[in-house]
Order: C-alpha cells, then sequence, then structure tokens
C-alpha cells in the first residue's frame, strides 16, 4: 500500500525495506488478475453473436437466453464463495502452500473447461463453477455493462466496456501504489460512496425523464444527457477504483492479528464473494421490474455505506498490526507491550559497518 514505511516507535533496519518485500507482493497479489479479467469479458462475451451461435443461444427465446447469460454470470460468484468457505479450513488443515496449489489447479481446470466446451452450455456452467472456486452496483456495472450502456441509448457498448475498464485498471493502479498511504482509508471510502451515488441518481434522473432507445431518433438534449450519463459511468469505474475495489480488502488484512488471517480473510472474502452472486442473479430481474429505479436503490445502498463509513470505519492508516488494540478499544494506551532496547550490535551489511539494536518485549 504506497512505497513507504510504517511508523516505528523503536528503530528498525533499513534493510528491512527492500525491493524483496515488493516483489513478493506483488507476485502474489497477481492472482487477483483472475478476478478482474473475468469481471472484464464476460458481461460483454455473452452479447457476443459468435458466443451464442457457439453454445447454443441463438436457438434460444430471448427469456431463456437471458436465463443463460444471467447464470453464466452469476456462477462464477458462486463459486468463489464456496471456494473461500473451503479455504477457511484449508489454510490450518493444508498449509498455506498447499492450499494455494490446490486452487491454482482447480482454477486451471475450471478455465480448460471453459475454453475447450461449446455445445452444450453445461460445461460452461461446470468451468465457471470451478473457476470461481455488494449492494453498491459496482458488481451490476461490471458484468451488465453492455446492458447499462444500451439502457442510456449507446451503440457501442463493447468500445465503452472496454474504455470503463481502463479507466477501473488505472485508477486502482495509480491510488493503491502512491496515494492509500497518503489518503487513508475512511476517506476516501465515503468520497467514493457519495461520488457513486451521485452517479447513480443522475442514470436514474436521465433514464426517467429522456427515455433514450437505440432505435428511435434522440433529439439534441437527449444526446447530450447521454454523453453526461457515459461520463457519470465513467466517473463511477474511477471512483470505485479507489474506493470498494480494494479497500475492503486492504481493512480486512489490517485490522486482525496473524494468529486469525487464515479465518478472517476467508471470511471477508466469502462475504464478497455472496453479495456478488446475489447481485449478478438479482439484477436482471430486478431491471425487467424496477427499470430505472434499480439505479435509485444502488445509489441509495451507497448513502447508507459512507454513513456506515463515518461512525464505524477506523482510519488503520500508518498503524502497525500490533497497534490494533489501542485503535478499536482492546487495550489502553500504555498498558500493552513494547520493544525495550537491551543491546547494541554492529554488523556488515552489503559491505558497510551499520549499527543495529536487539530489543526484549515487555509489558508497559
Amino acid at each position: 500500500m504506497g512505497f513507504q514505511q510504517a511508523n516505528e516507535d523503536h528503530p528498525i533496519p533499513p534493510d528491512v525495506y527492500n525491493w524483496r518485500v515488493y516483489a513478493s507482493a506483488l507476485i502474489v497479489a497477481s492472482g487477483v488478475m483472475a478476478y478482474g479479467y473475468d469481471s472484464a469479458f464476460i458481461g460483454t462475451t455473452i452479447t457476443e453473436e459468435s458466443f451464442k451461435t457457439d453454445h447454443g443461444l441463438d436457438t434460444m427465446t430471448k427469456a431463456e437466453q437471458t436465463s443463460v447469460s444471467n447464470n453464466l454470470t452469476s456462477i462464477y460468484s458462486a463459486g468463489g464463495s464456496f471456494g473461500a468457505f473451503f479455504v477457511f479450513f484449508s489454510l490450518e488443515l493444508l498449509g498455506r502452500k498447499a492450499t494455494t496449489i490446490i486452487s491454482d489447479v482447480v482454477f486451471i481446470i475450471g478455465a480448460i473447461m471453459c475454453a475447450a466446451t461449446s455445445n452444450p452450455v453445461d460445461v460452461l456452467y461446470a468451468g465457471r463453477l470451478f473457476t470461481g472456486f455488494a449492494w453498491s452496483g459496482a458488481a451490476a456495472i461490471n458484468y451488465y455493462s453492455p446492458t447499462i450502456f444500451t439502457s442510456i441509448g449507446m451503440t457501442d457498448t463493447t468500445l465503452w466496456t472496454g474504455v470503463y475498464g481502463l479507466i477501473k485498471a488505472a485508477g486502482s493502479i495509480v491510488f493503491f501504489t502512491c496515494f492509500v498511504d497518503i489518503f487513508g482509508r475512511k476517506t476516501p471510502w465515503i468520497i467514493s460512496s457519495l461520488a457513486r451515488a451521485a452517479c447513480q441518481y443522475y442514470l436514474a434522473g436521465y433514464i426517467a425523464v429522456a427515455h433514450p432507445t437505440i432505435s428511435a431518433t434522440q433529439s439534441a438534449s437527449t444526446i447530450a444527457g447521454g454523453k453526461a450519463a457515459t461520463a457519470a459511468i465513467m466517473i463511477f469505474g474511477a471512483t470505485w477504483s479507489f474506493g470498494a475495489n480494494g479497500l475492503p480488502w486492504i481493512i480486512s488484512a489490517e485490522i486482525f492479528p496473524s494468529s486469525l488471517r487464515s479465518f478472517s480473510g476467508p471470511w471477508a472474502g466469502m462475504s464478497v464473494w455472496l453479495w456478488t452472486y446475489v447481485v449478478t442473479k438479482a439484477l436482471p430481474s430486478m431491471y425487467a421490474s424496477m427499470g430505472y429505479g434499480v439505479y435509485i436503490f444502488c445509489a441509495s445502498m451507497l448513502i447508507c455505506a459512507s454513513i456506515y463509513a463515518w461512525f464505524f470505519i477506523h482510519e488503520t492508516k500508518g498503524l502497525r498490526v500490533d497497534q490494533m488494540d489501542v485503535l478499536f478499544g482492546f487495550a489502553e494506551p500504555g498498558s500493552g507491550y513494547a520493544a525495550k532496547p537491551i543491546k547494541s550490535l554492529e554488523h556488515d551489511i552489503d559491505g558497510e559497518k551499520k549499527r543495529v539494536e536487539a530489543f526484549t518485549v515487555e509489558m508497559v
């Protein structure tokens, strides 16, 4: 989270902060690209005519196509929720390394099934489930972006879906590399929630007033409103990238001690995947029955999220794991443990004489 050092209350050798730390974190974190790839490609893939032909969707009724597309989108999240549940046990029983290897093998099997299948679509269901092994509306726009762009009268949905994905990626890389330890966690979360709520309220108002359709000739005001609606979606993606995109994972990893992370991590992941499944499964029916009301609902939930963040999310910027008990009120300042220097040693590090302090931990 930013190329900065933590605030230490005792001297730490500068060699602790080296490129290997960042390289290891980057390699481990690269596994999340699989999640990002899925949310980027599935929305447009299921709307392609070639996909419909290969998997027999072109012979189905409109209702059947909607059902299959809905299932293909949501079953990935269901697999992710179950996968996080099983990891809850395997991390302690099998260890971290074995769990990672097993997860990779299962994911590869699922990817092969998705790539090799053509018809029937049941094999694709299974592949999506294996590769998978938030009511803010982010999942709705991520997975159903072609539907969203069509609803505001856009025709080139593939292009704009790609632009939306690039904005999300760029926003995430810039913020979490350079700014997360400057602006913290709480304030960006609140700003992100309020900005996304404003974008969705605008989308609801535009659709309610203009009733944009692709087939009808649009007035100048409708076209202008559509451009603003497109901008609102892009702003939504940019503000989501530094808010709910990564902050939940950071906070859930920071606030628990190392001894509990094999439990807290899977629990957080299971919650994210479960609600993503609920949202992606429910969205098509919600669009059909509520129309622009979906945006009002999601925006209102974001307002609630900002209120929750204001009162209940603690700022963890610059704090170490051993300082979390004080932050959350489980220990008074000065009543915990502290490191006390016992001797000073001189070591030859990279050809230079450097002094390193040795510490013991005492109750204070």
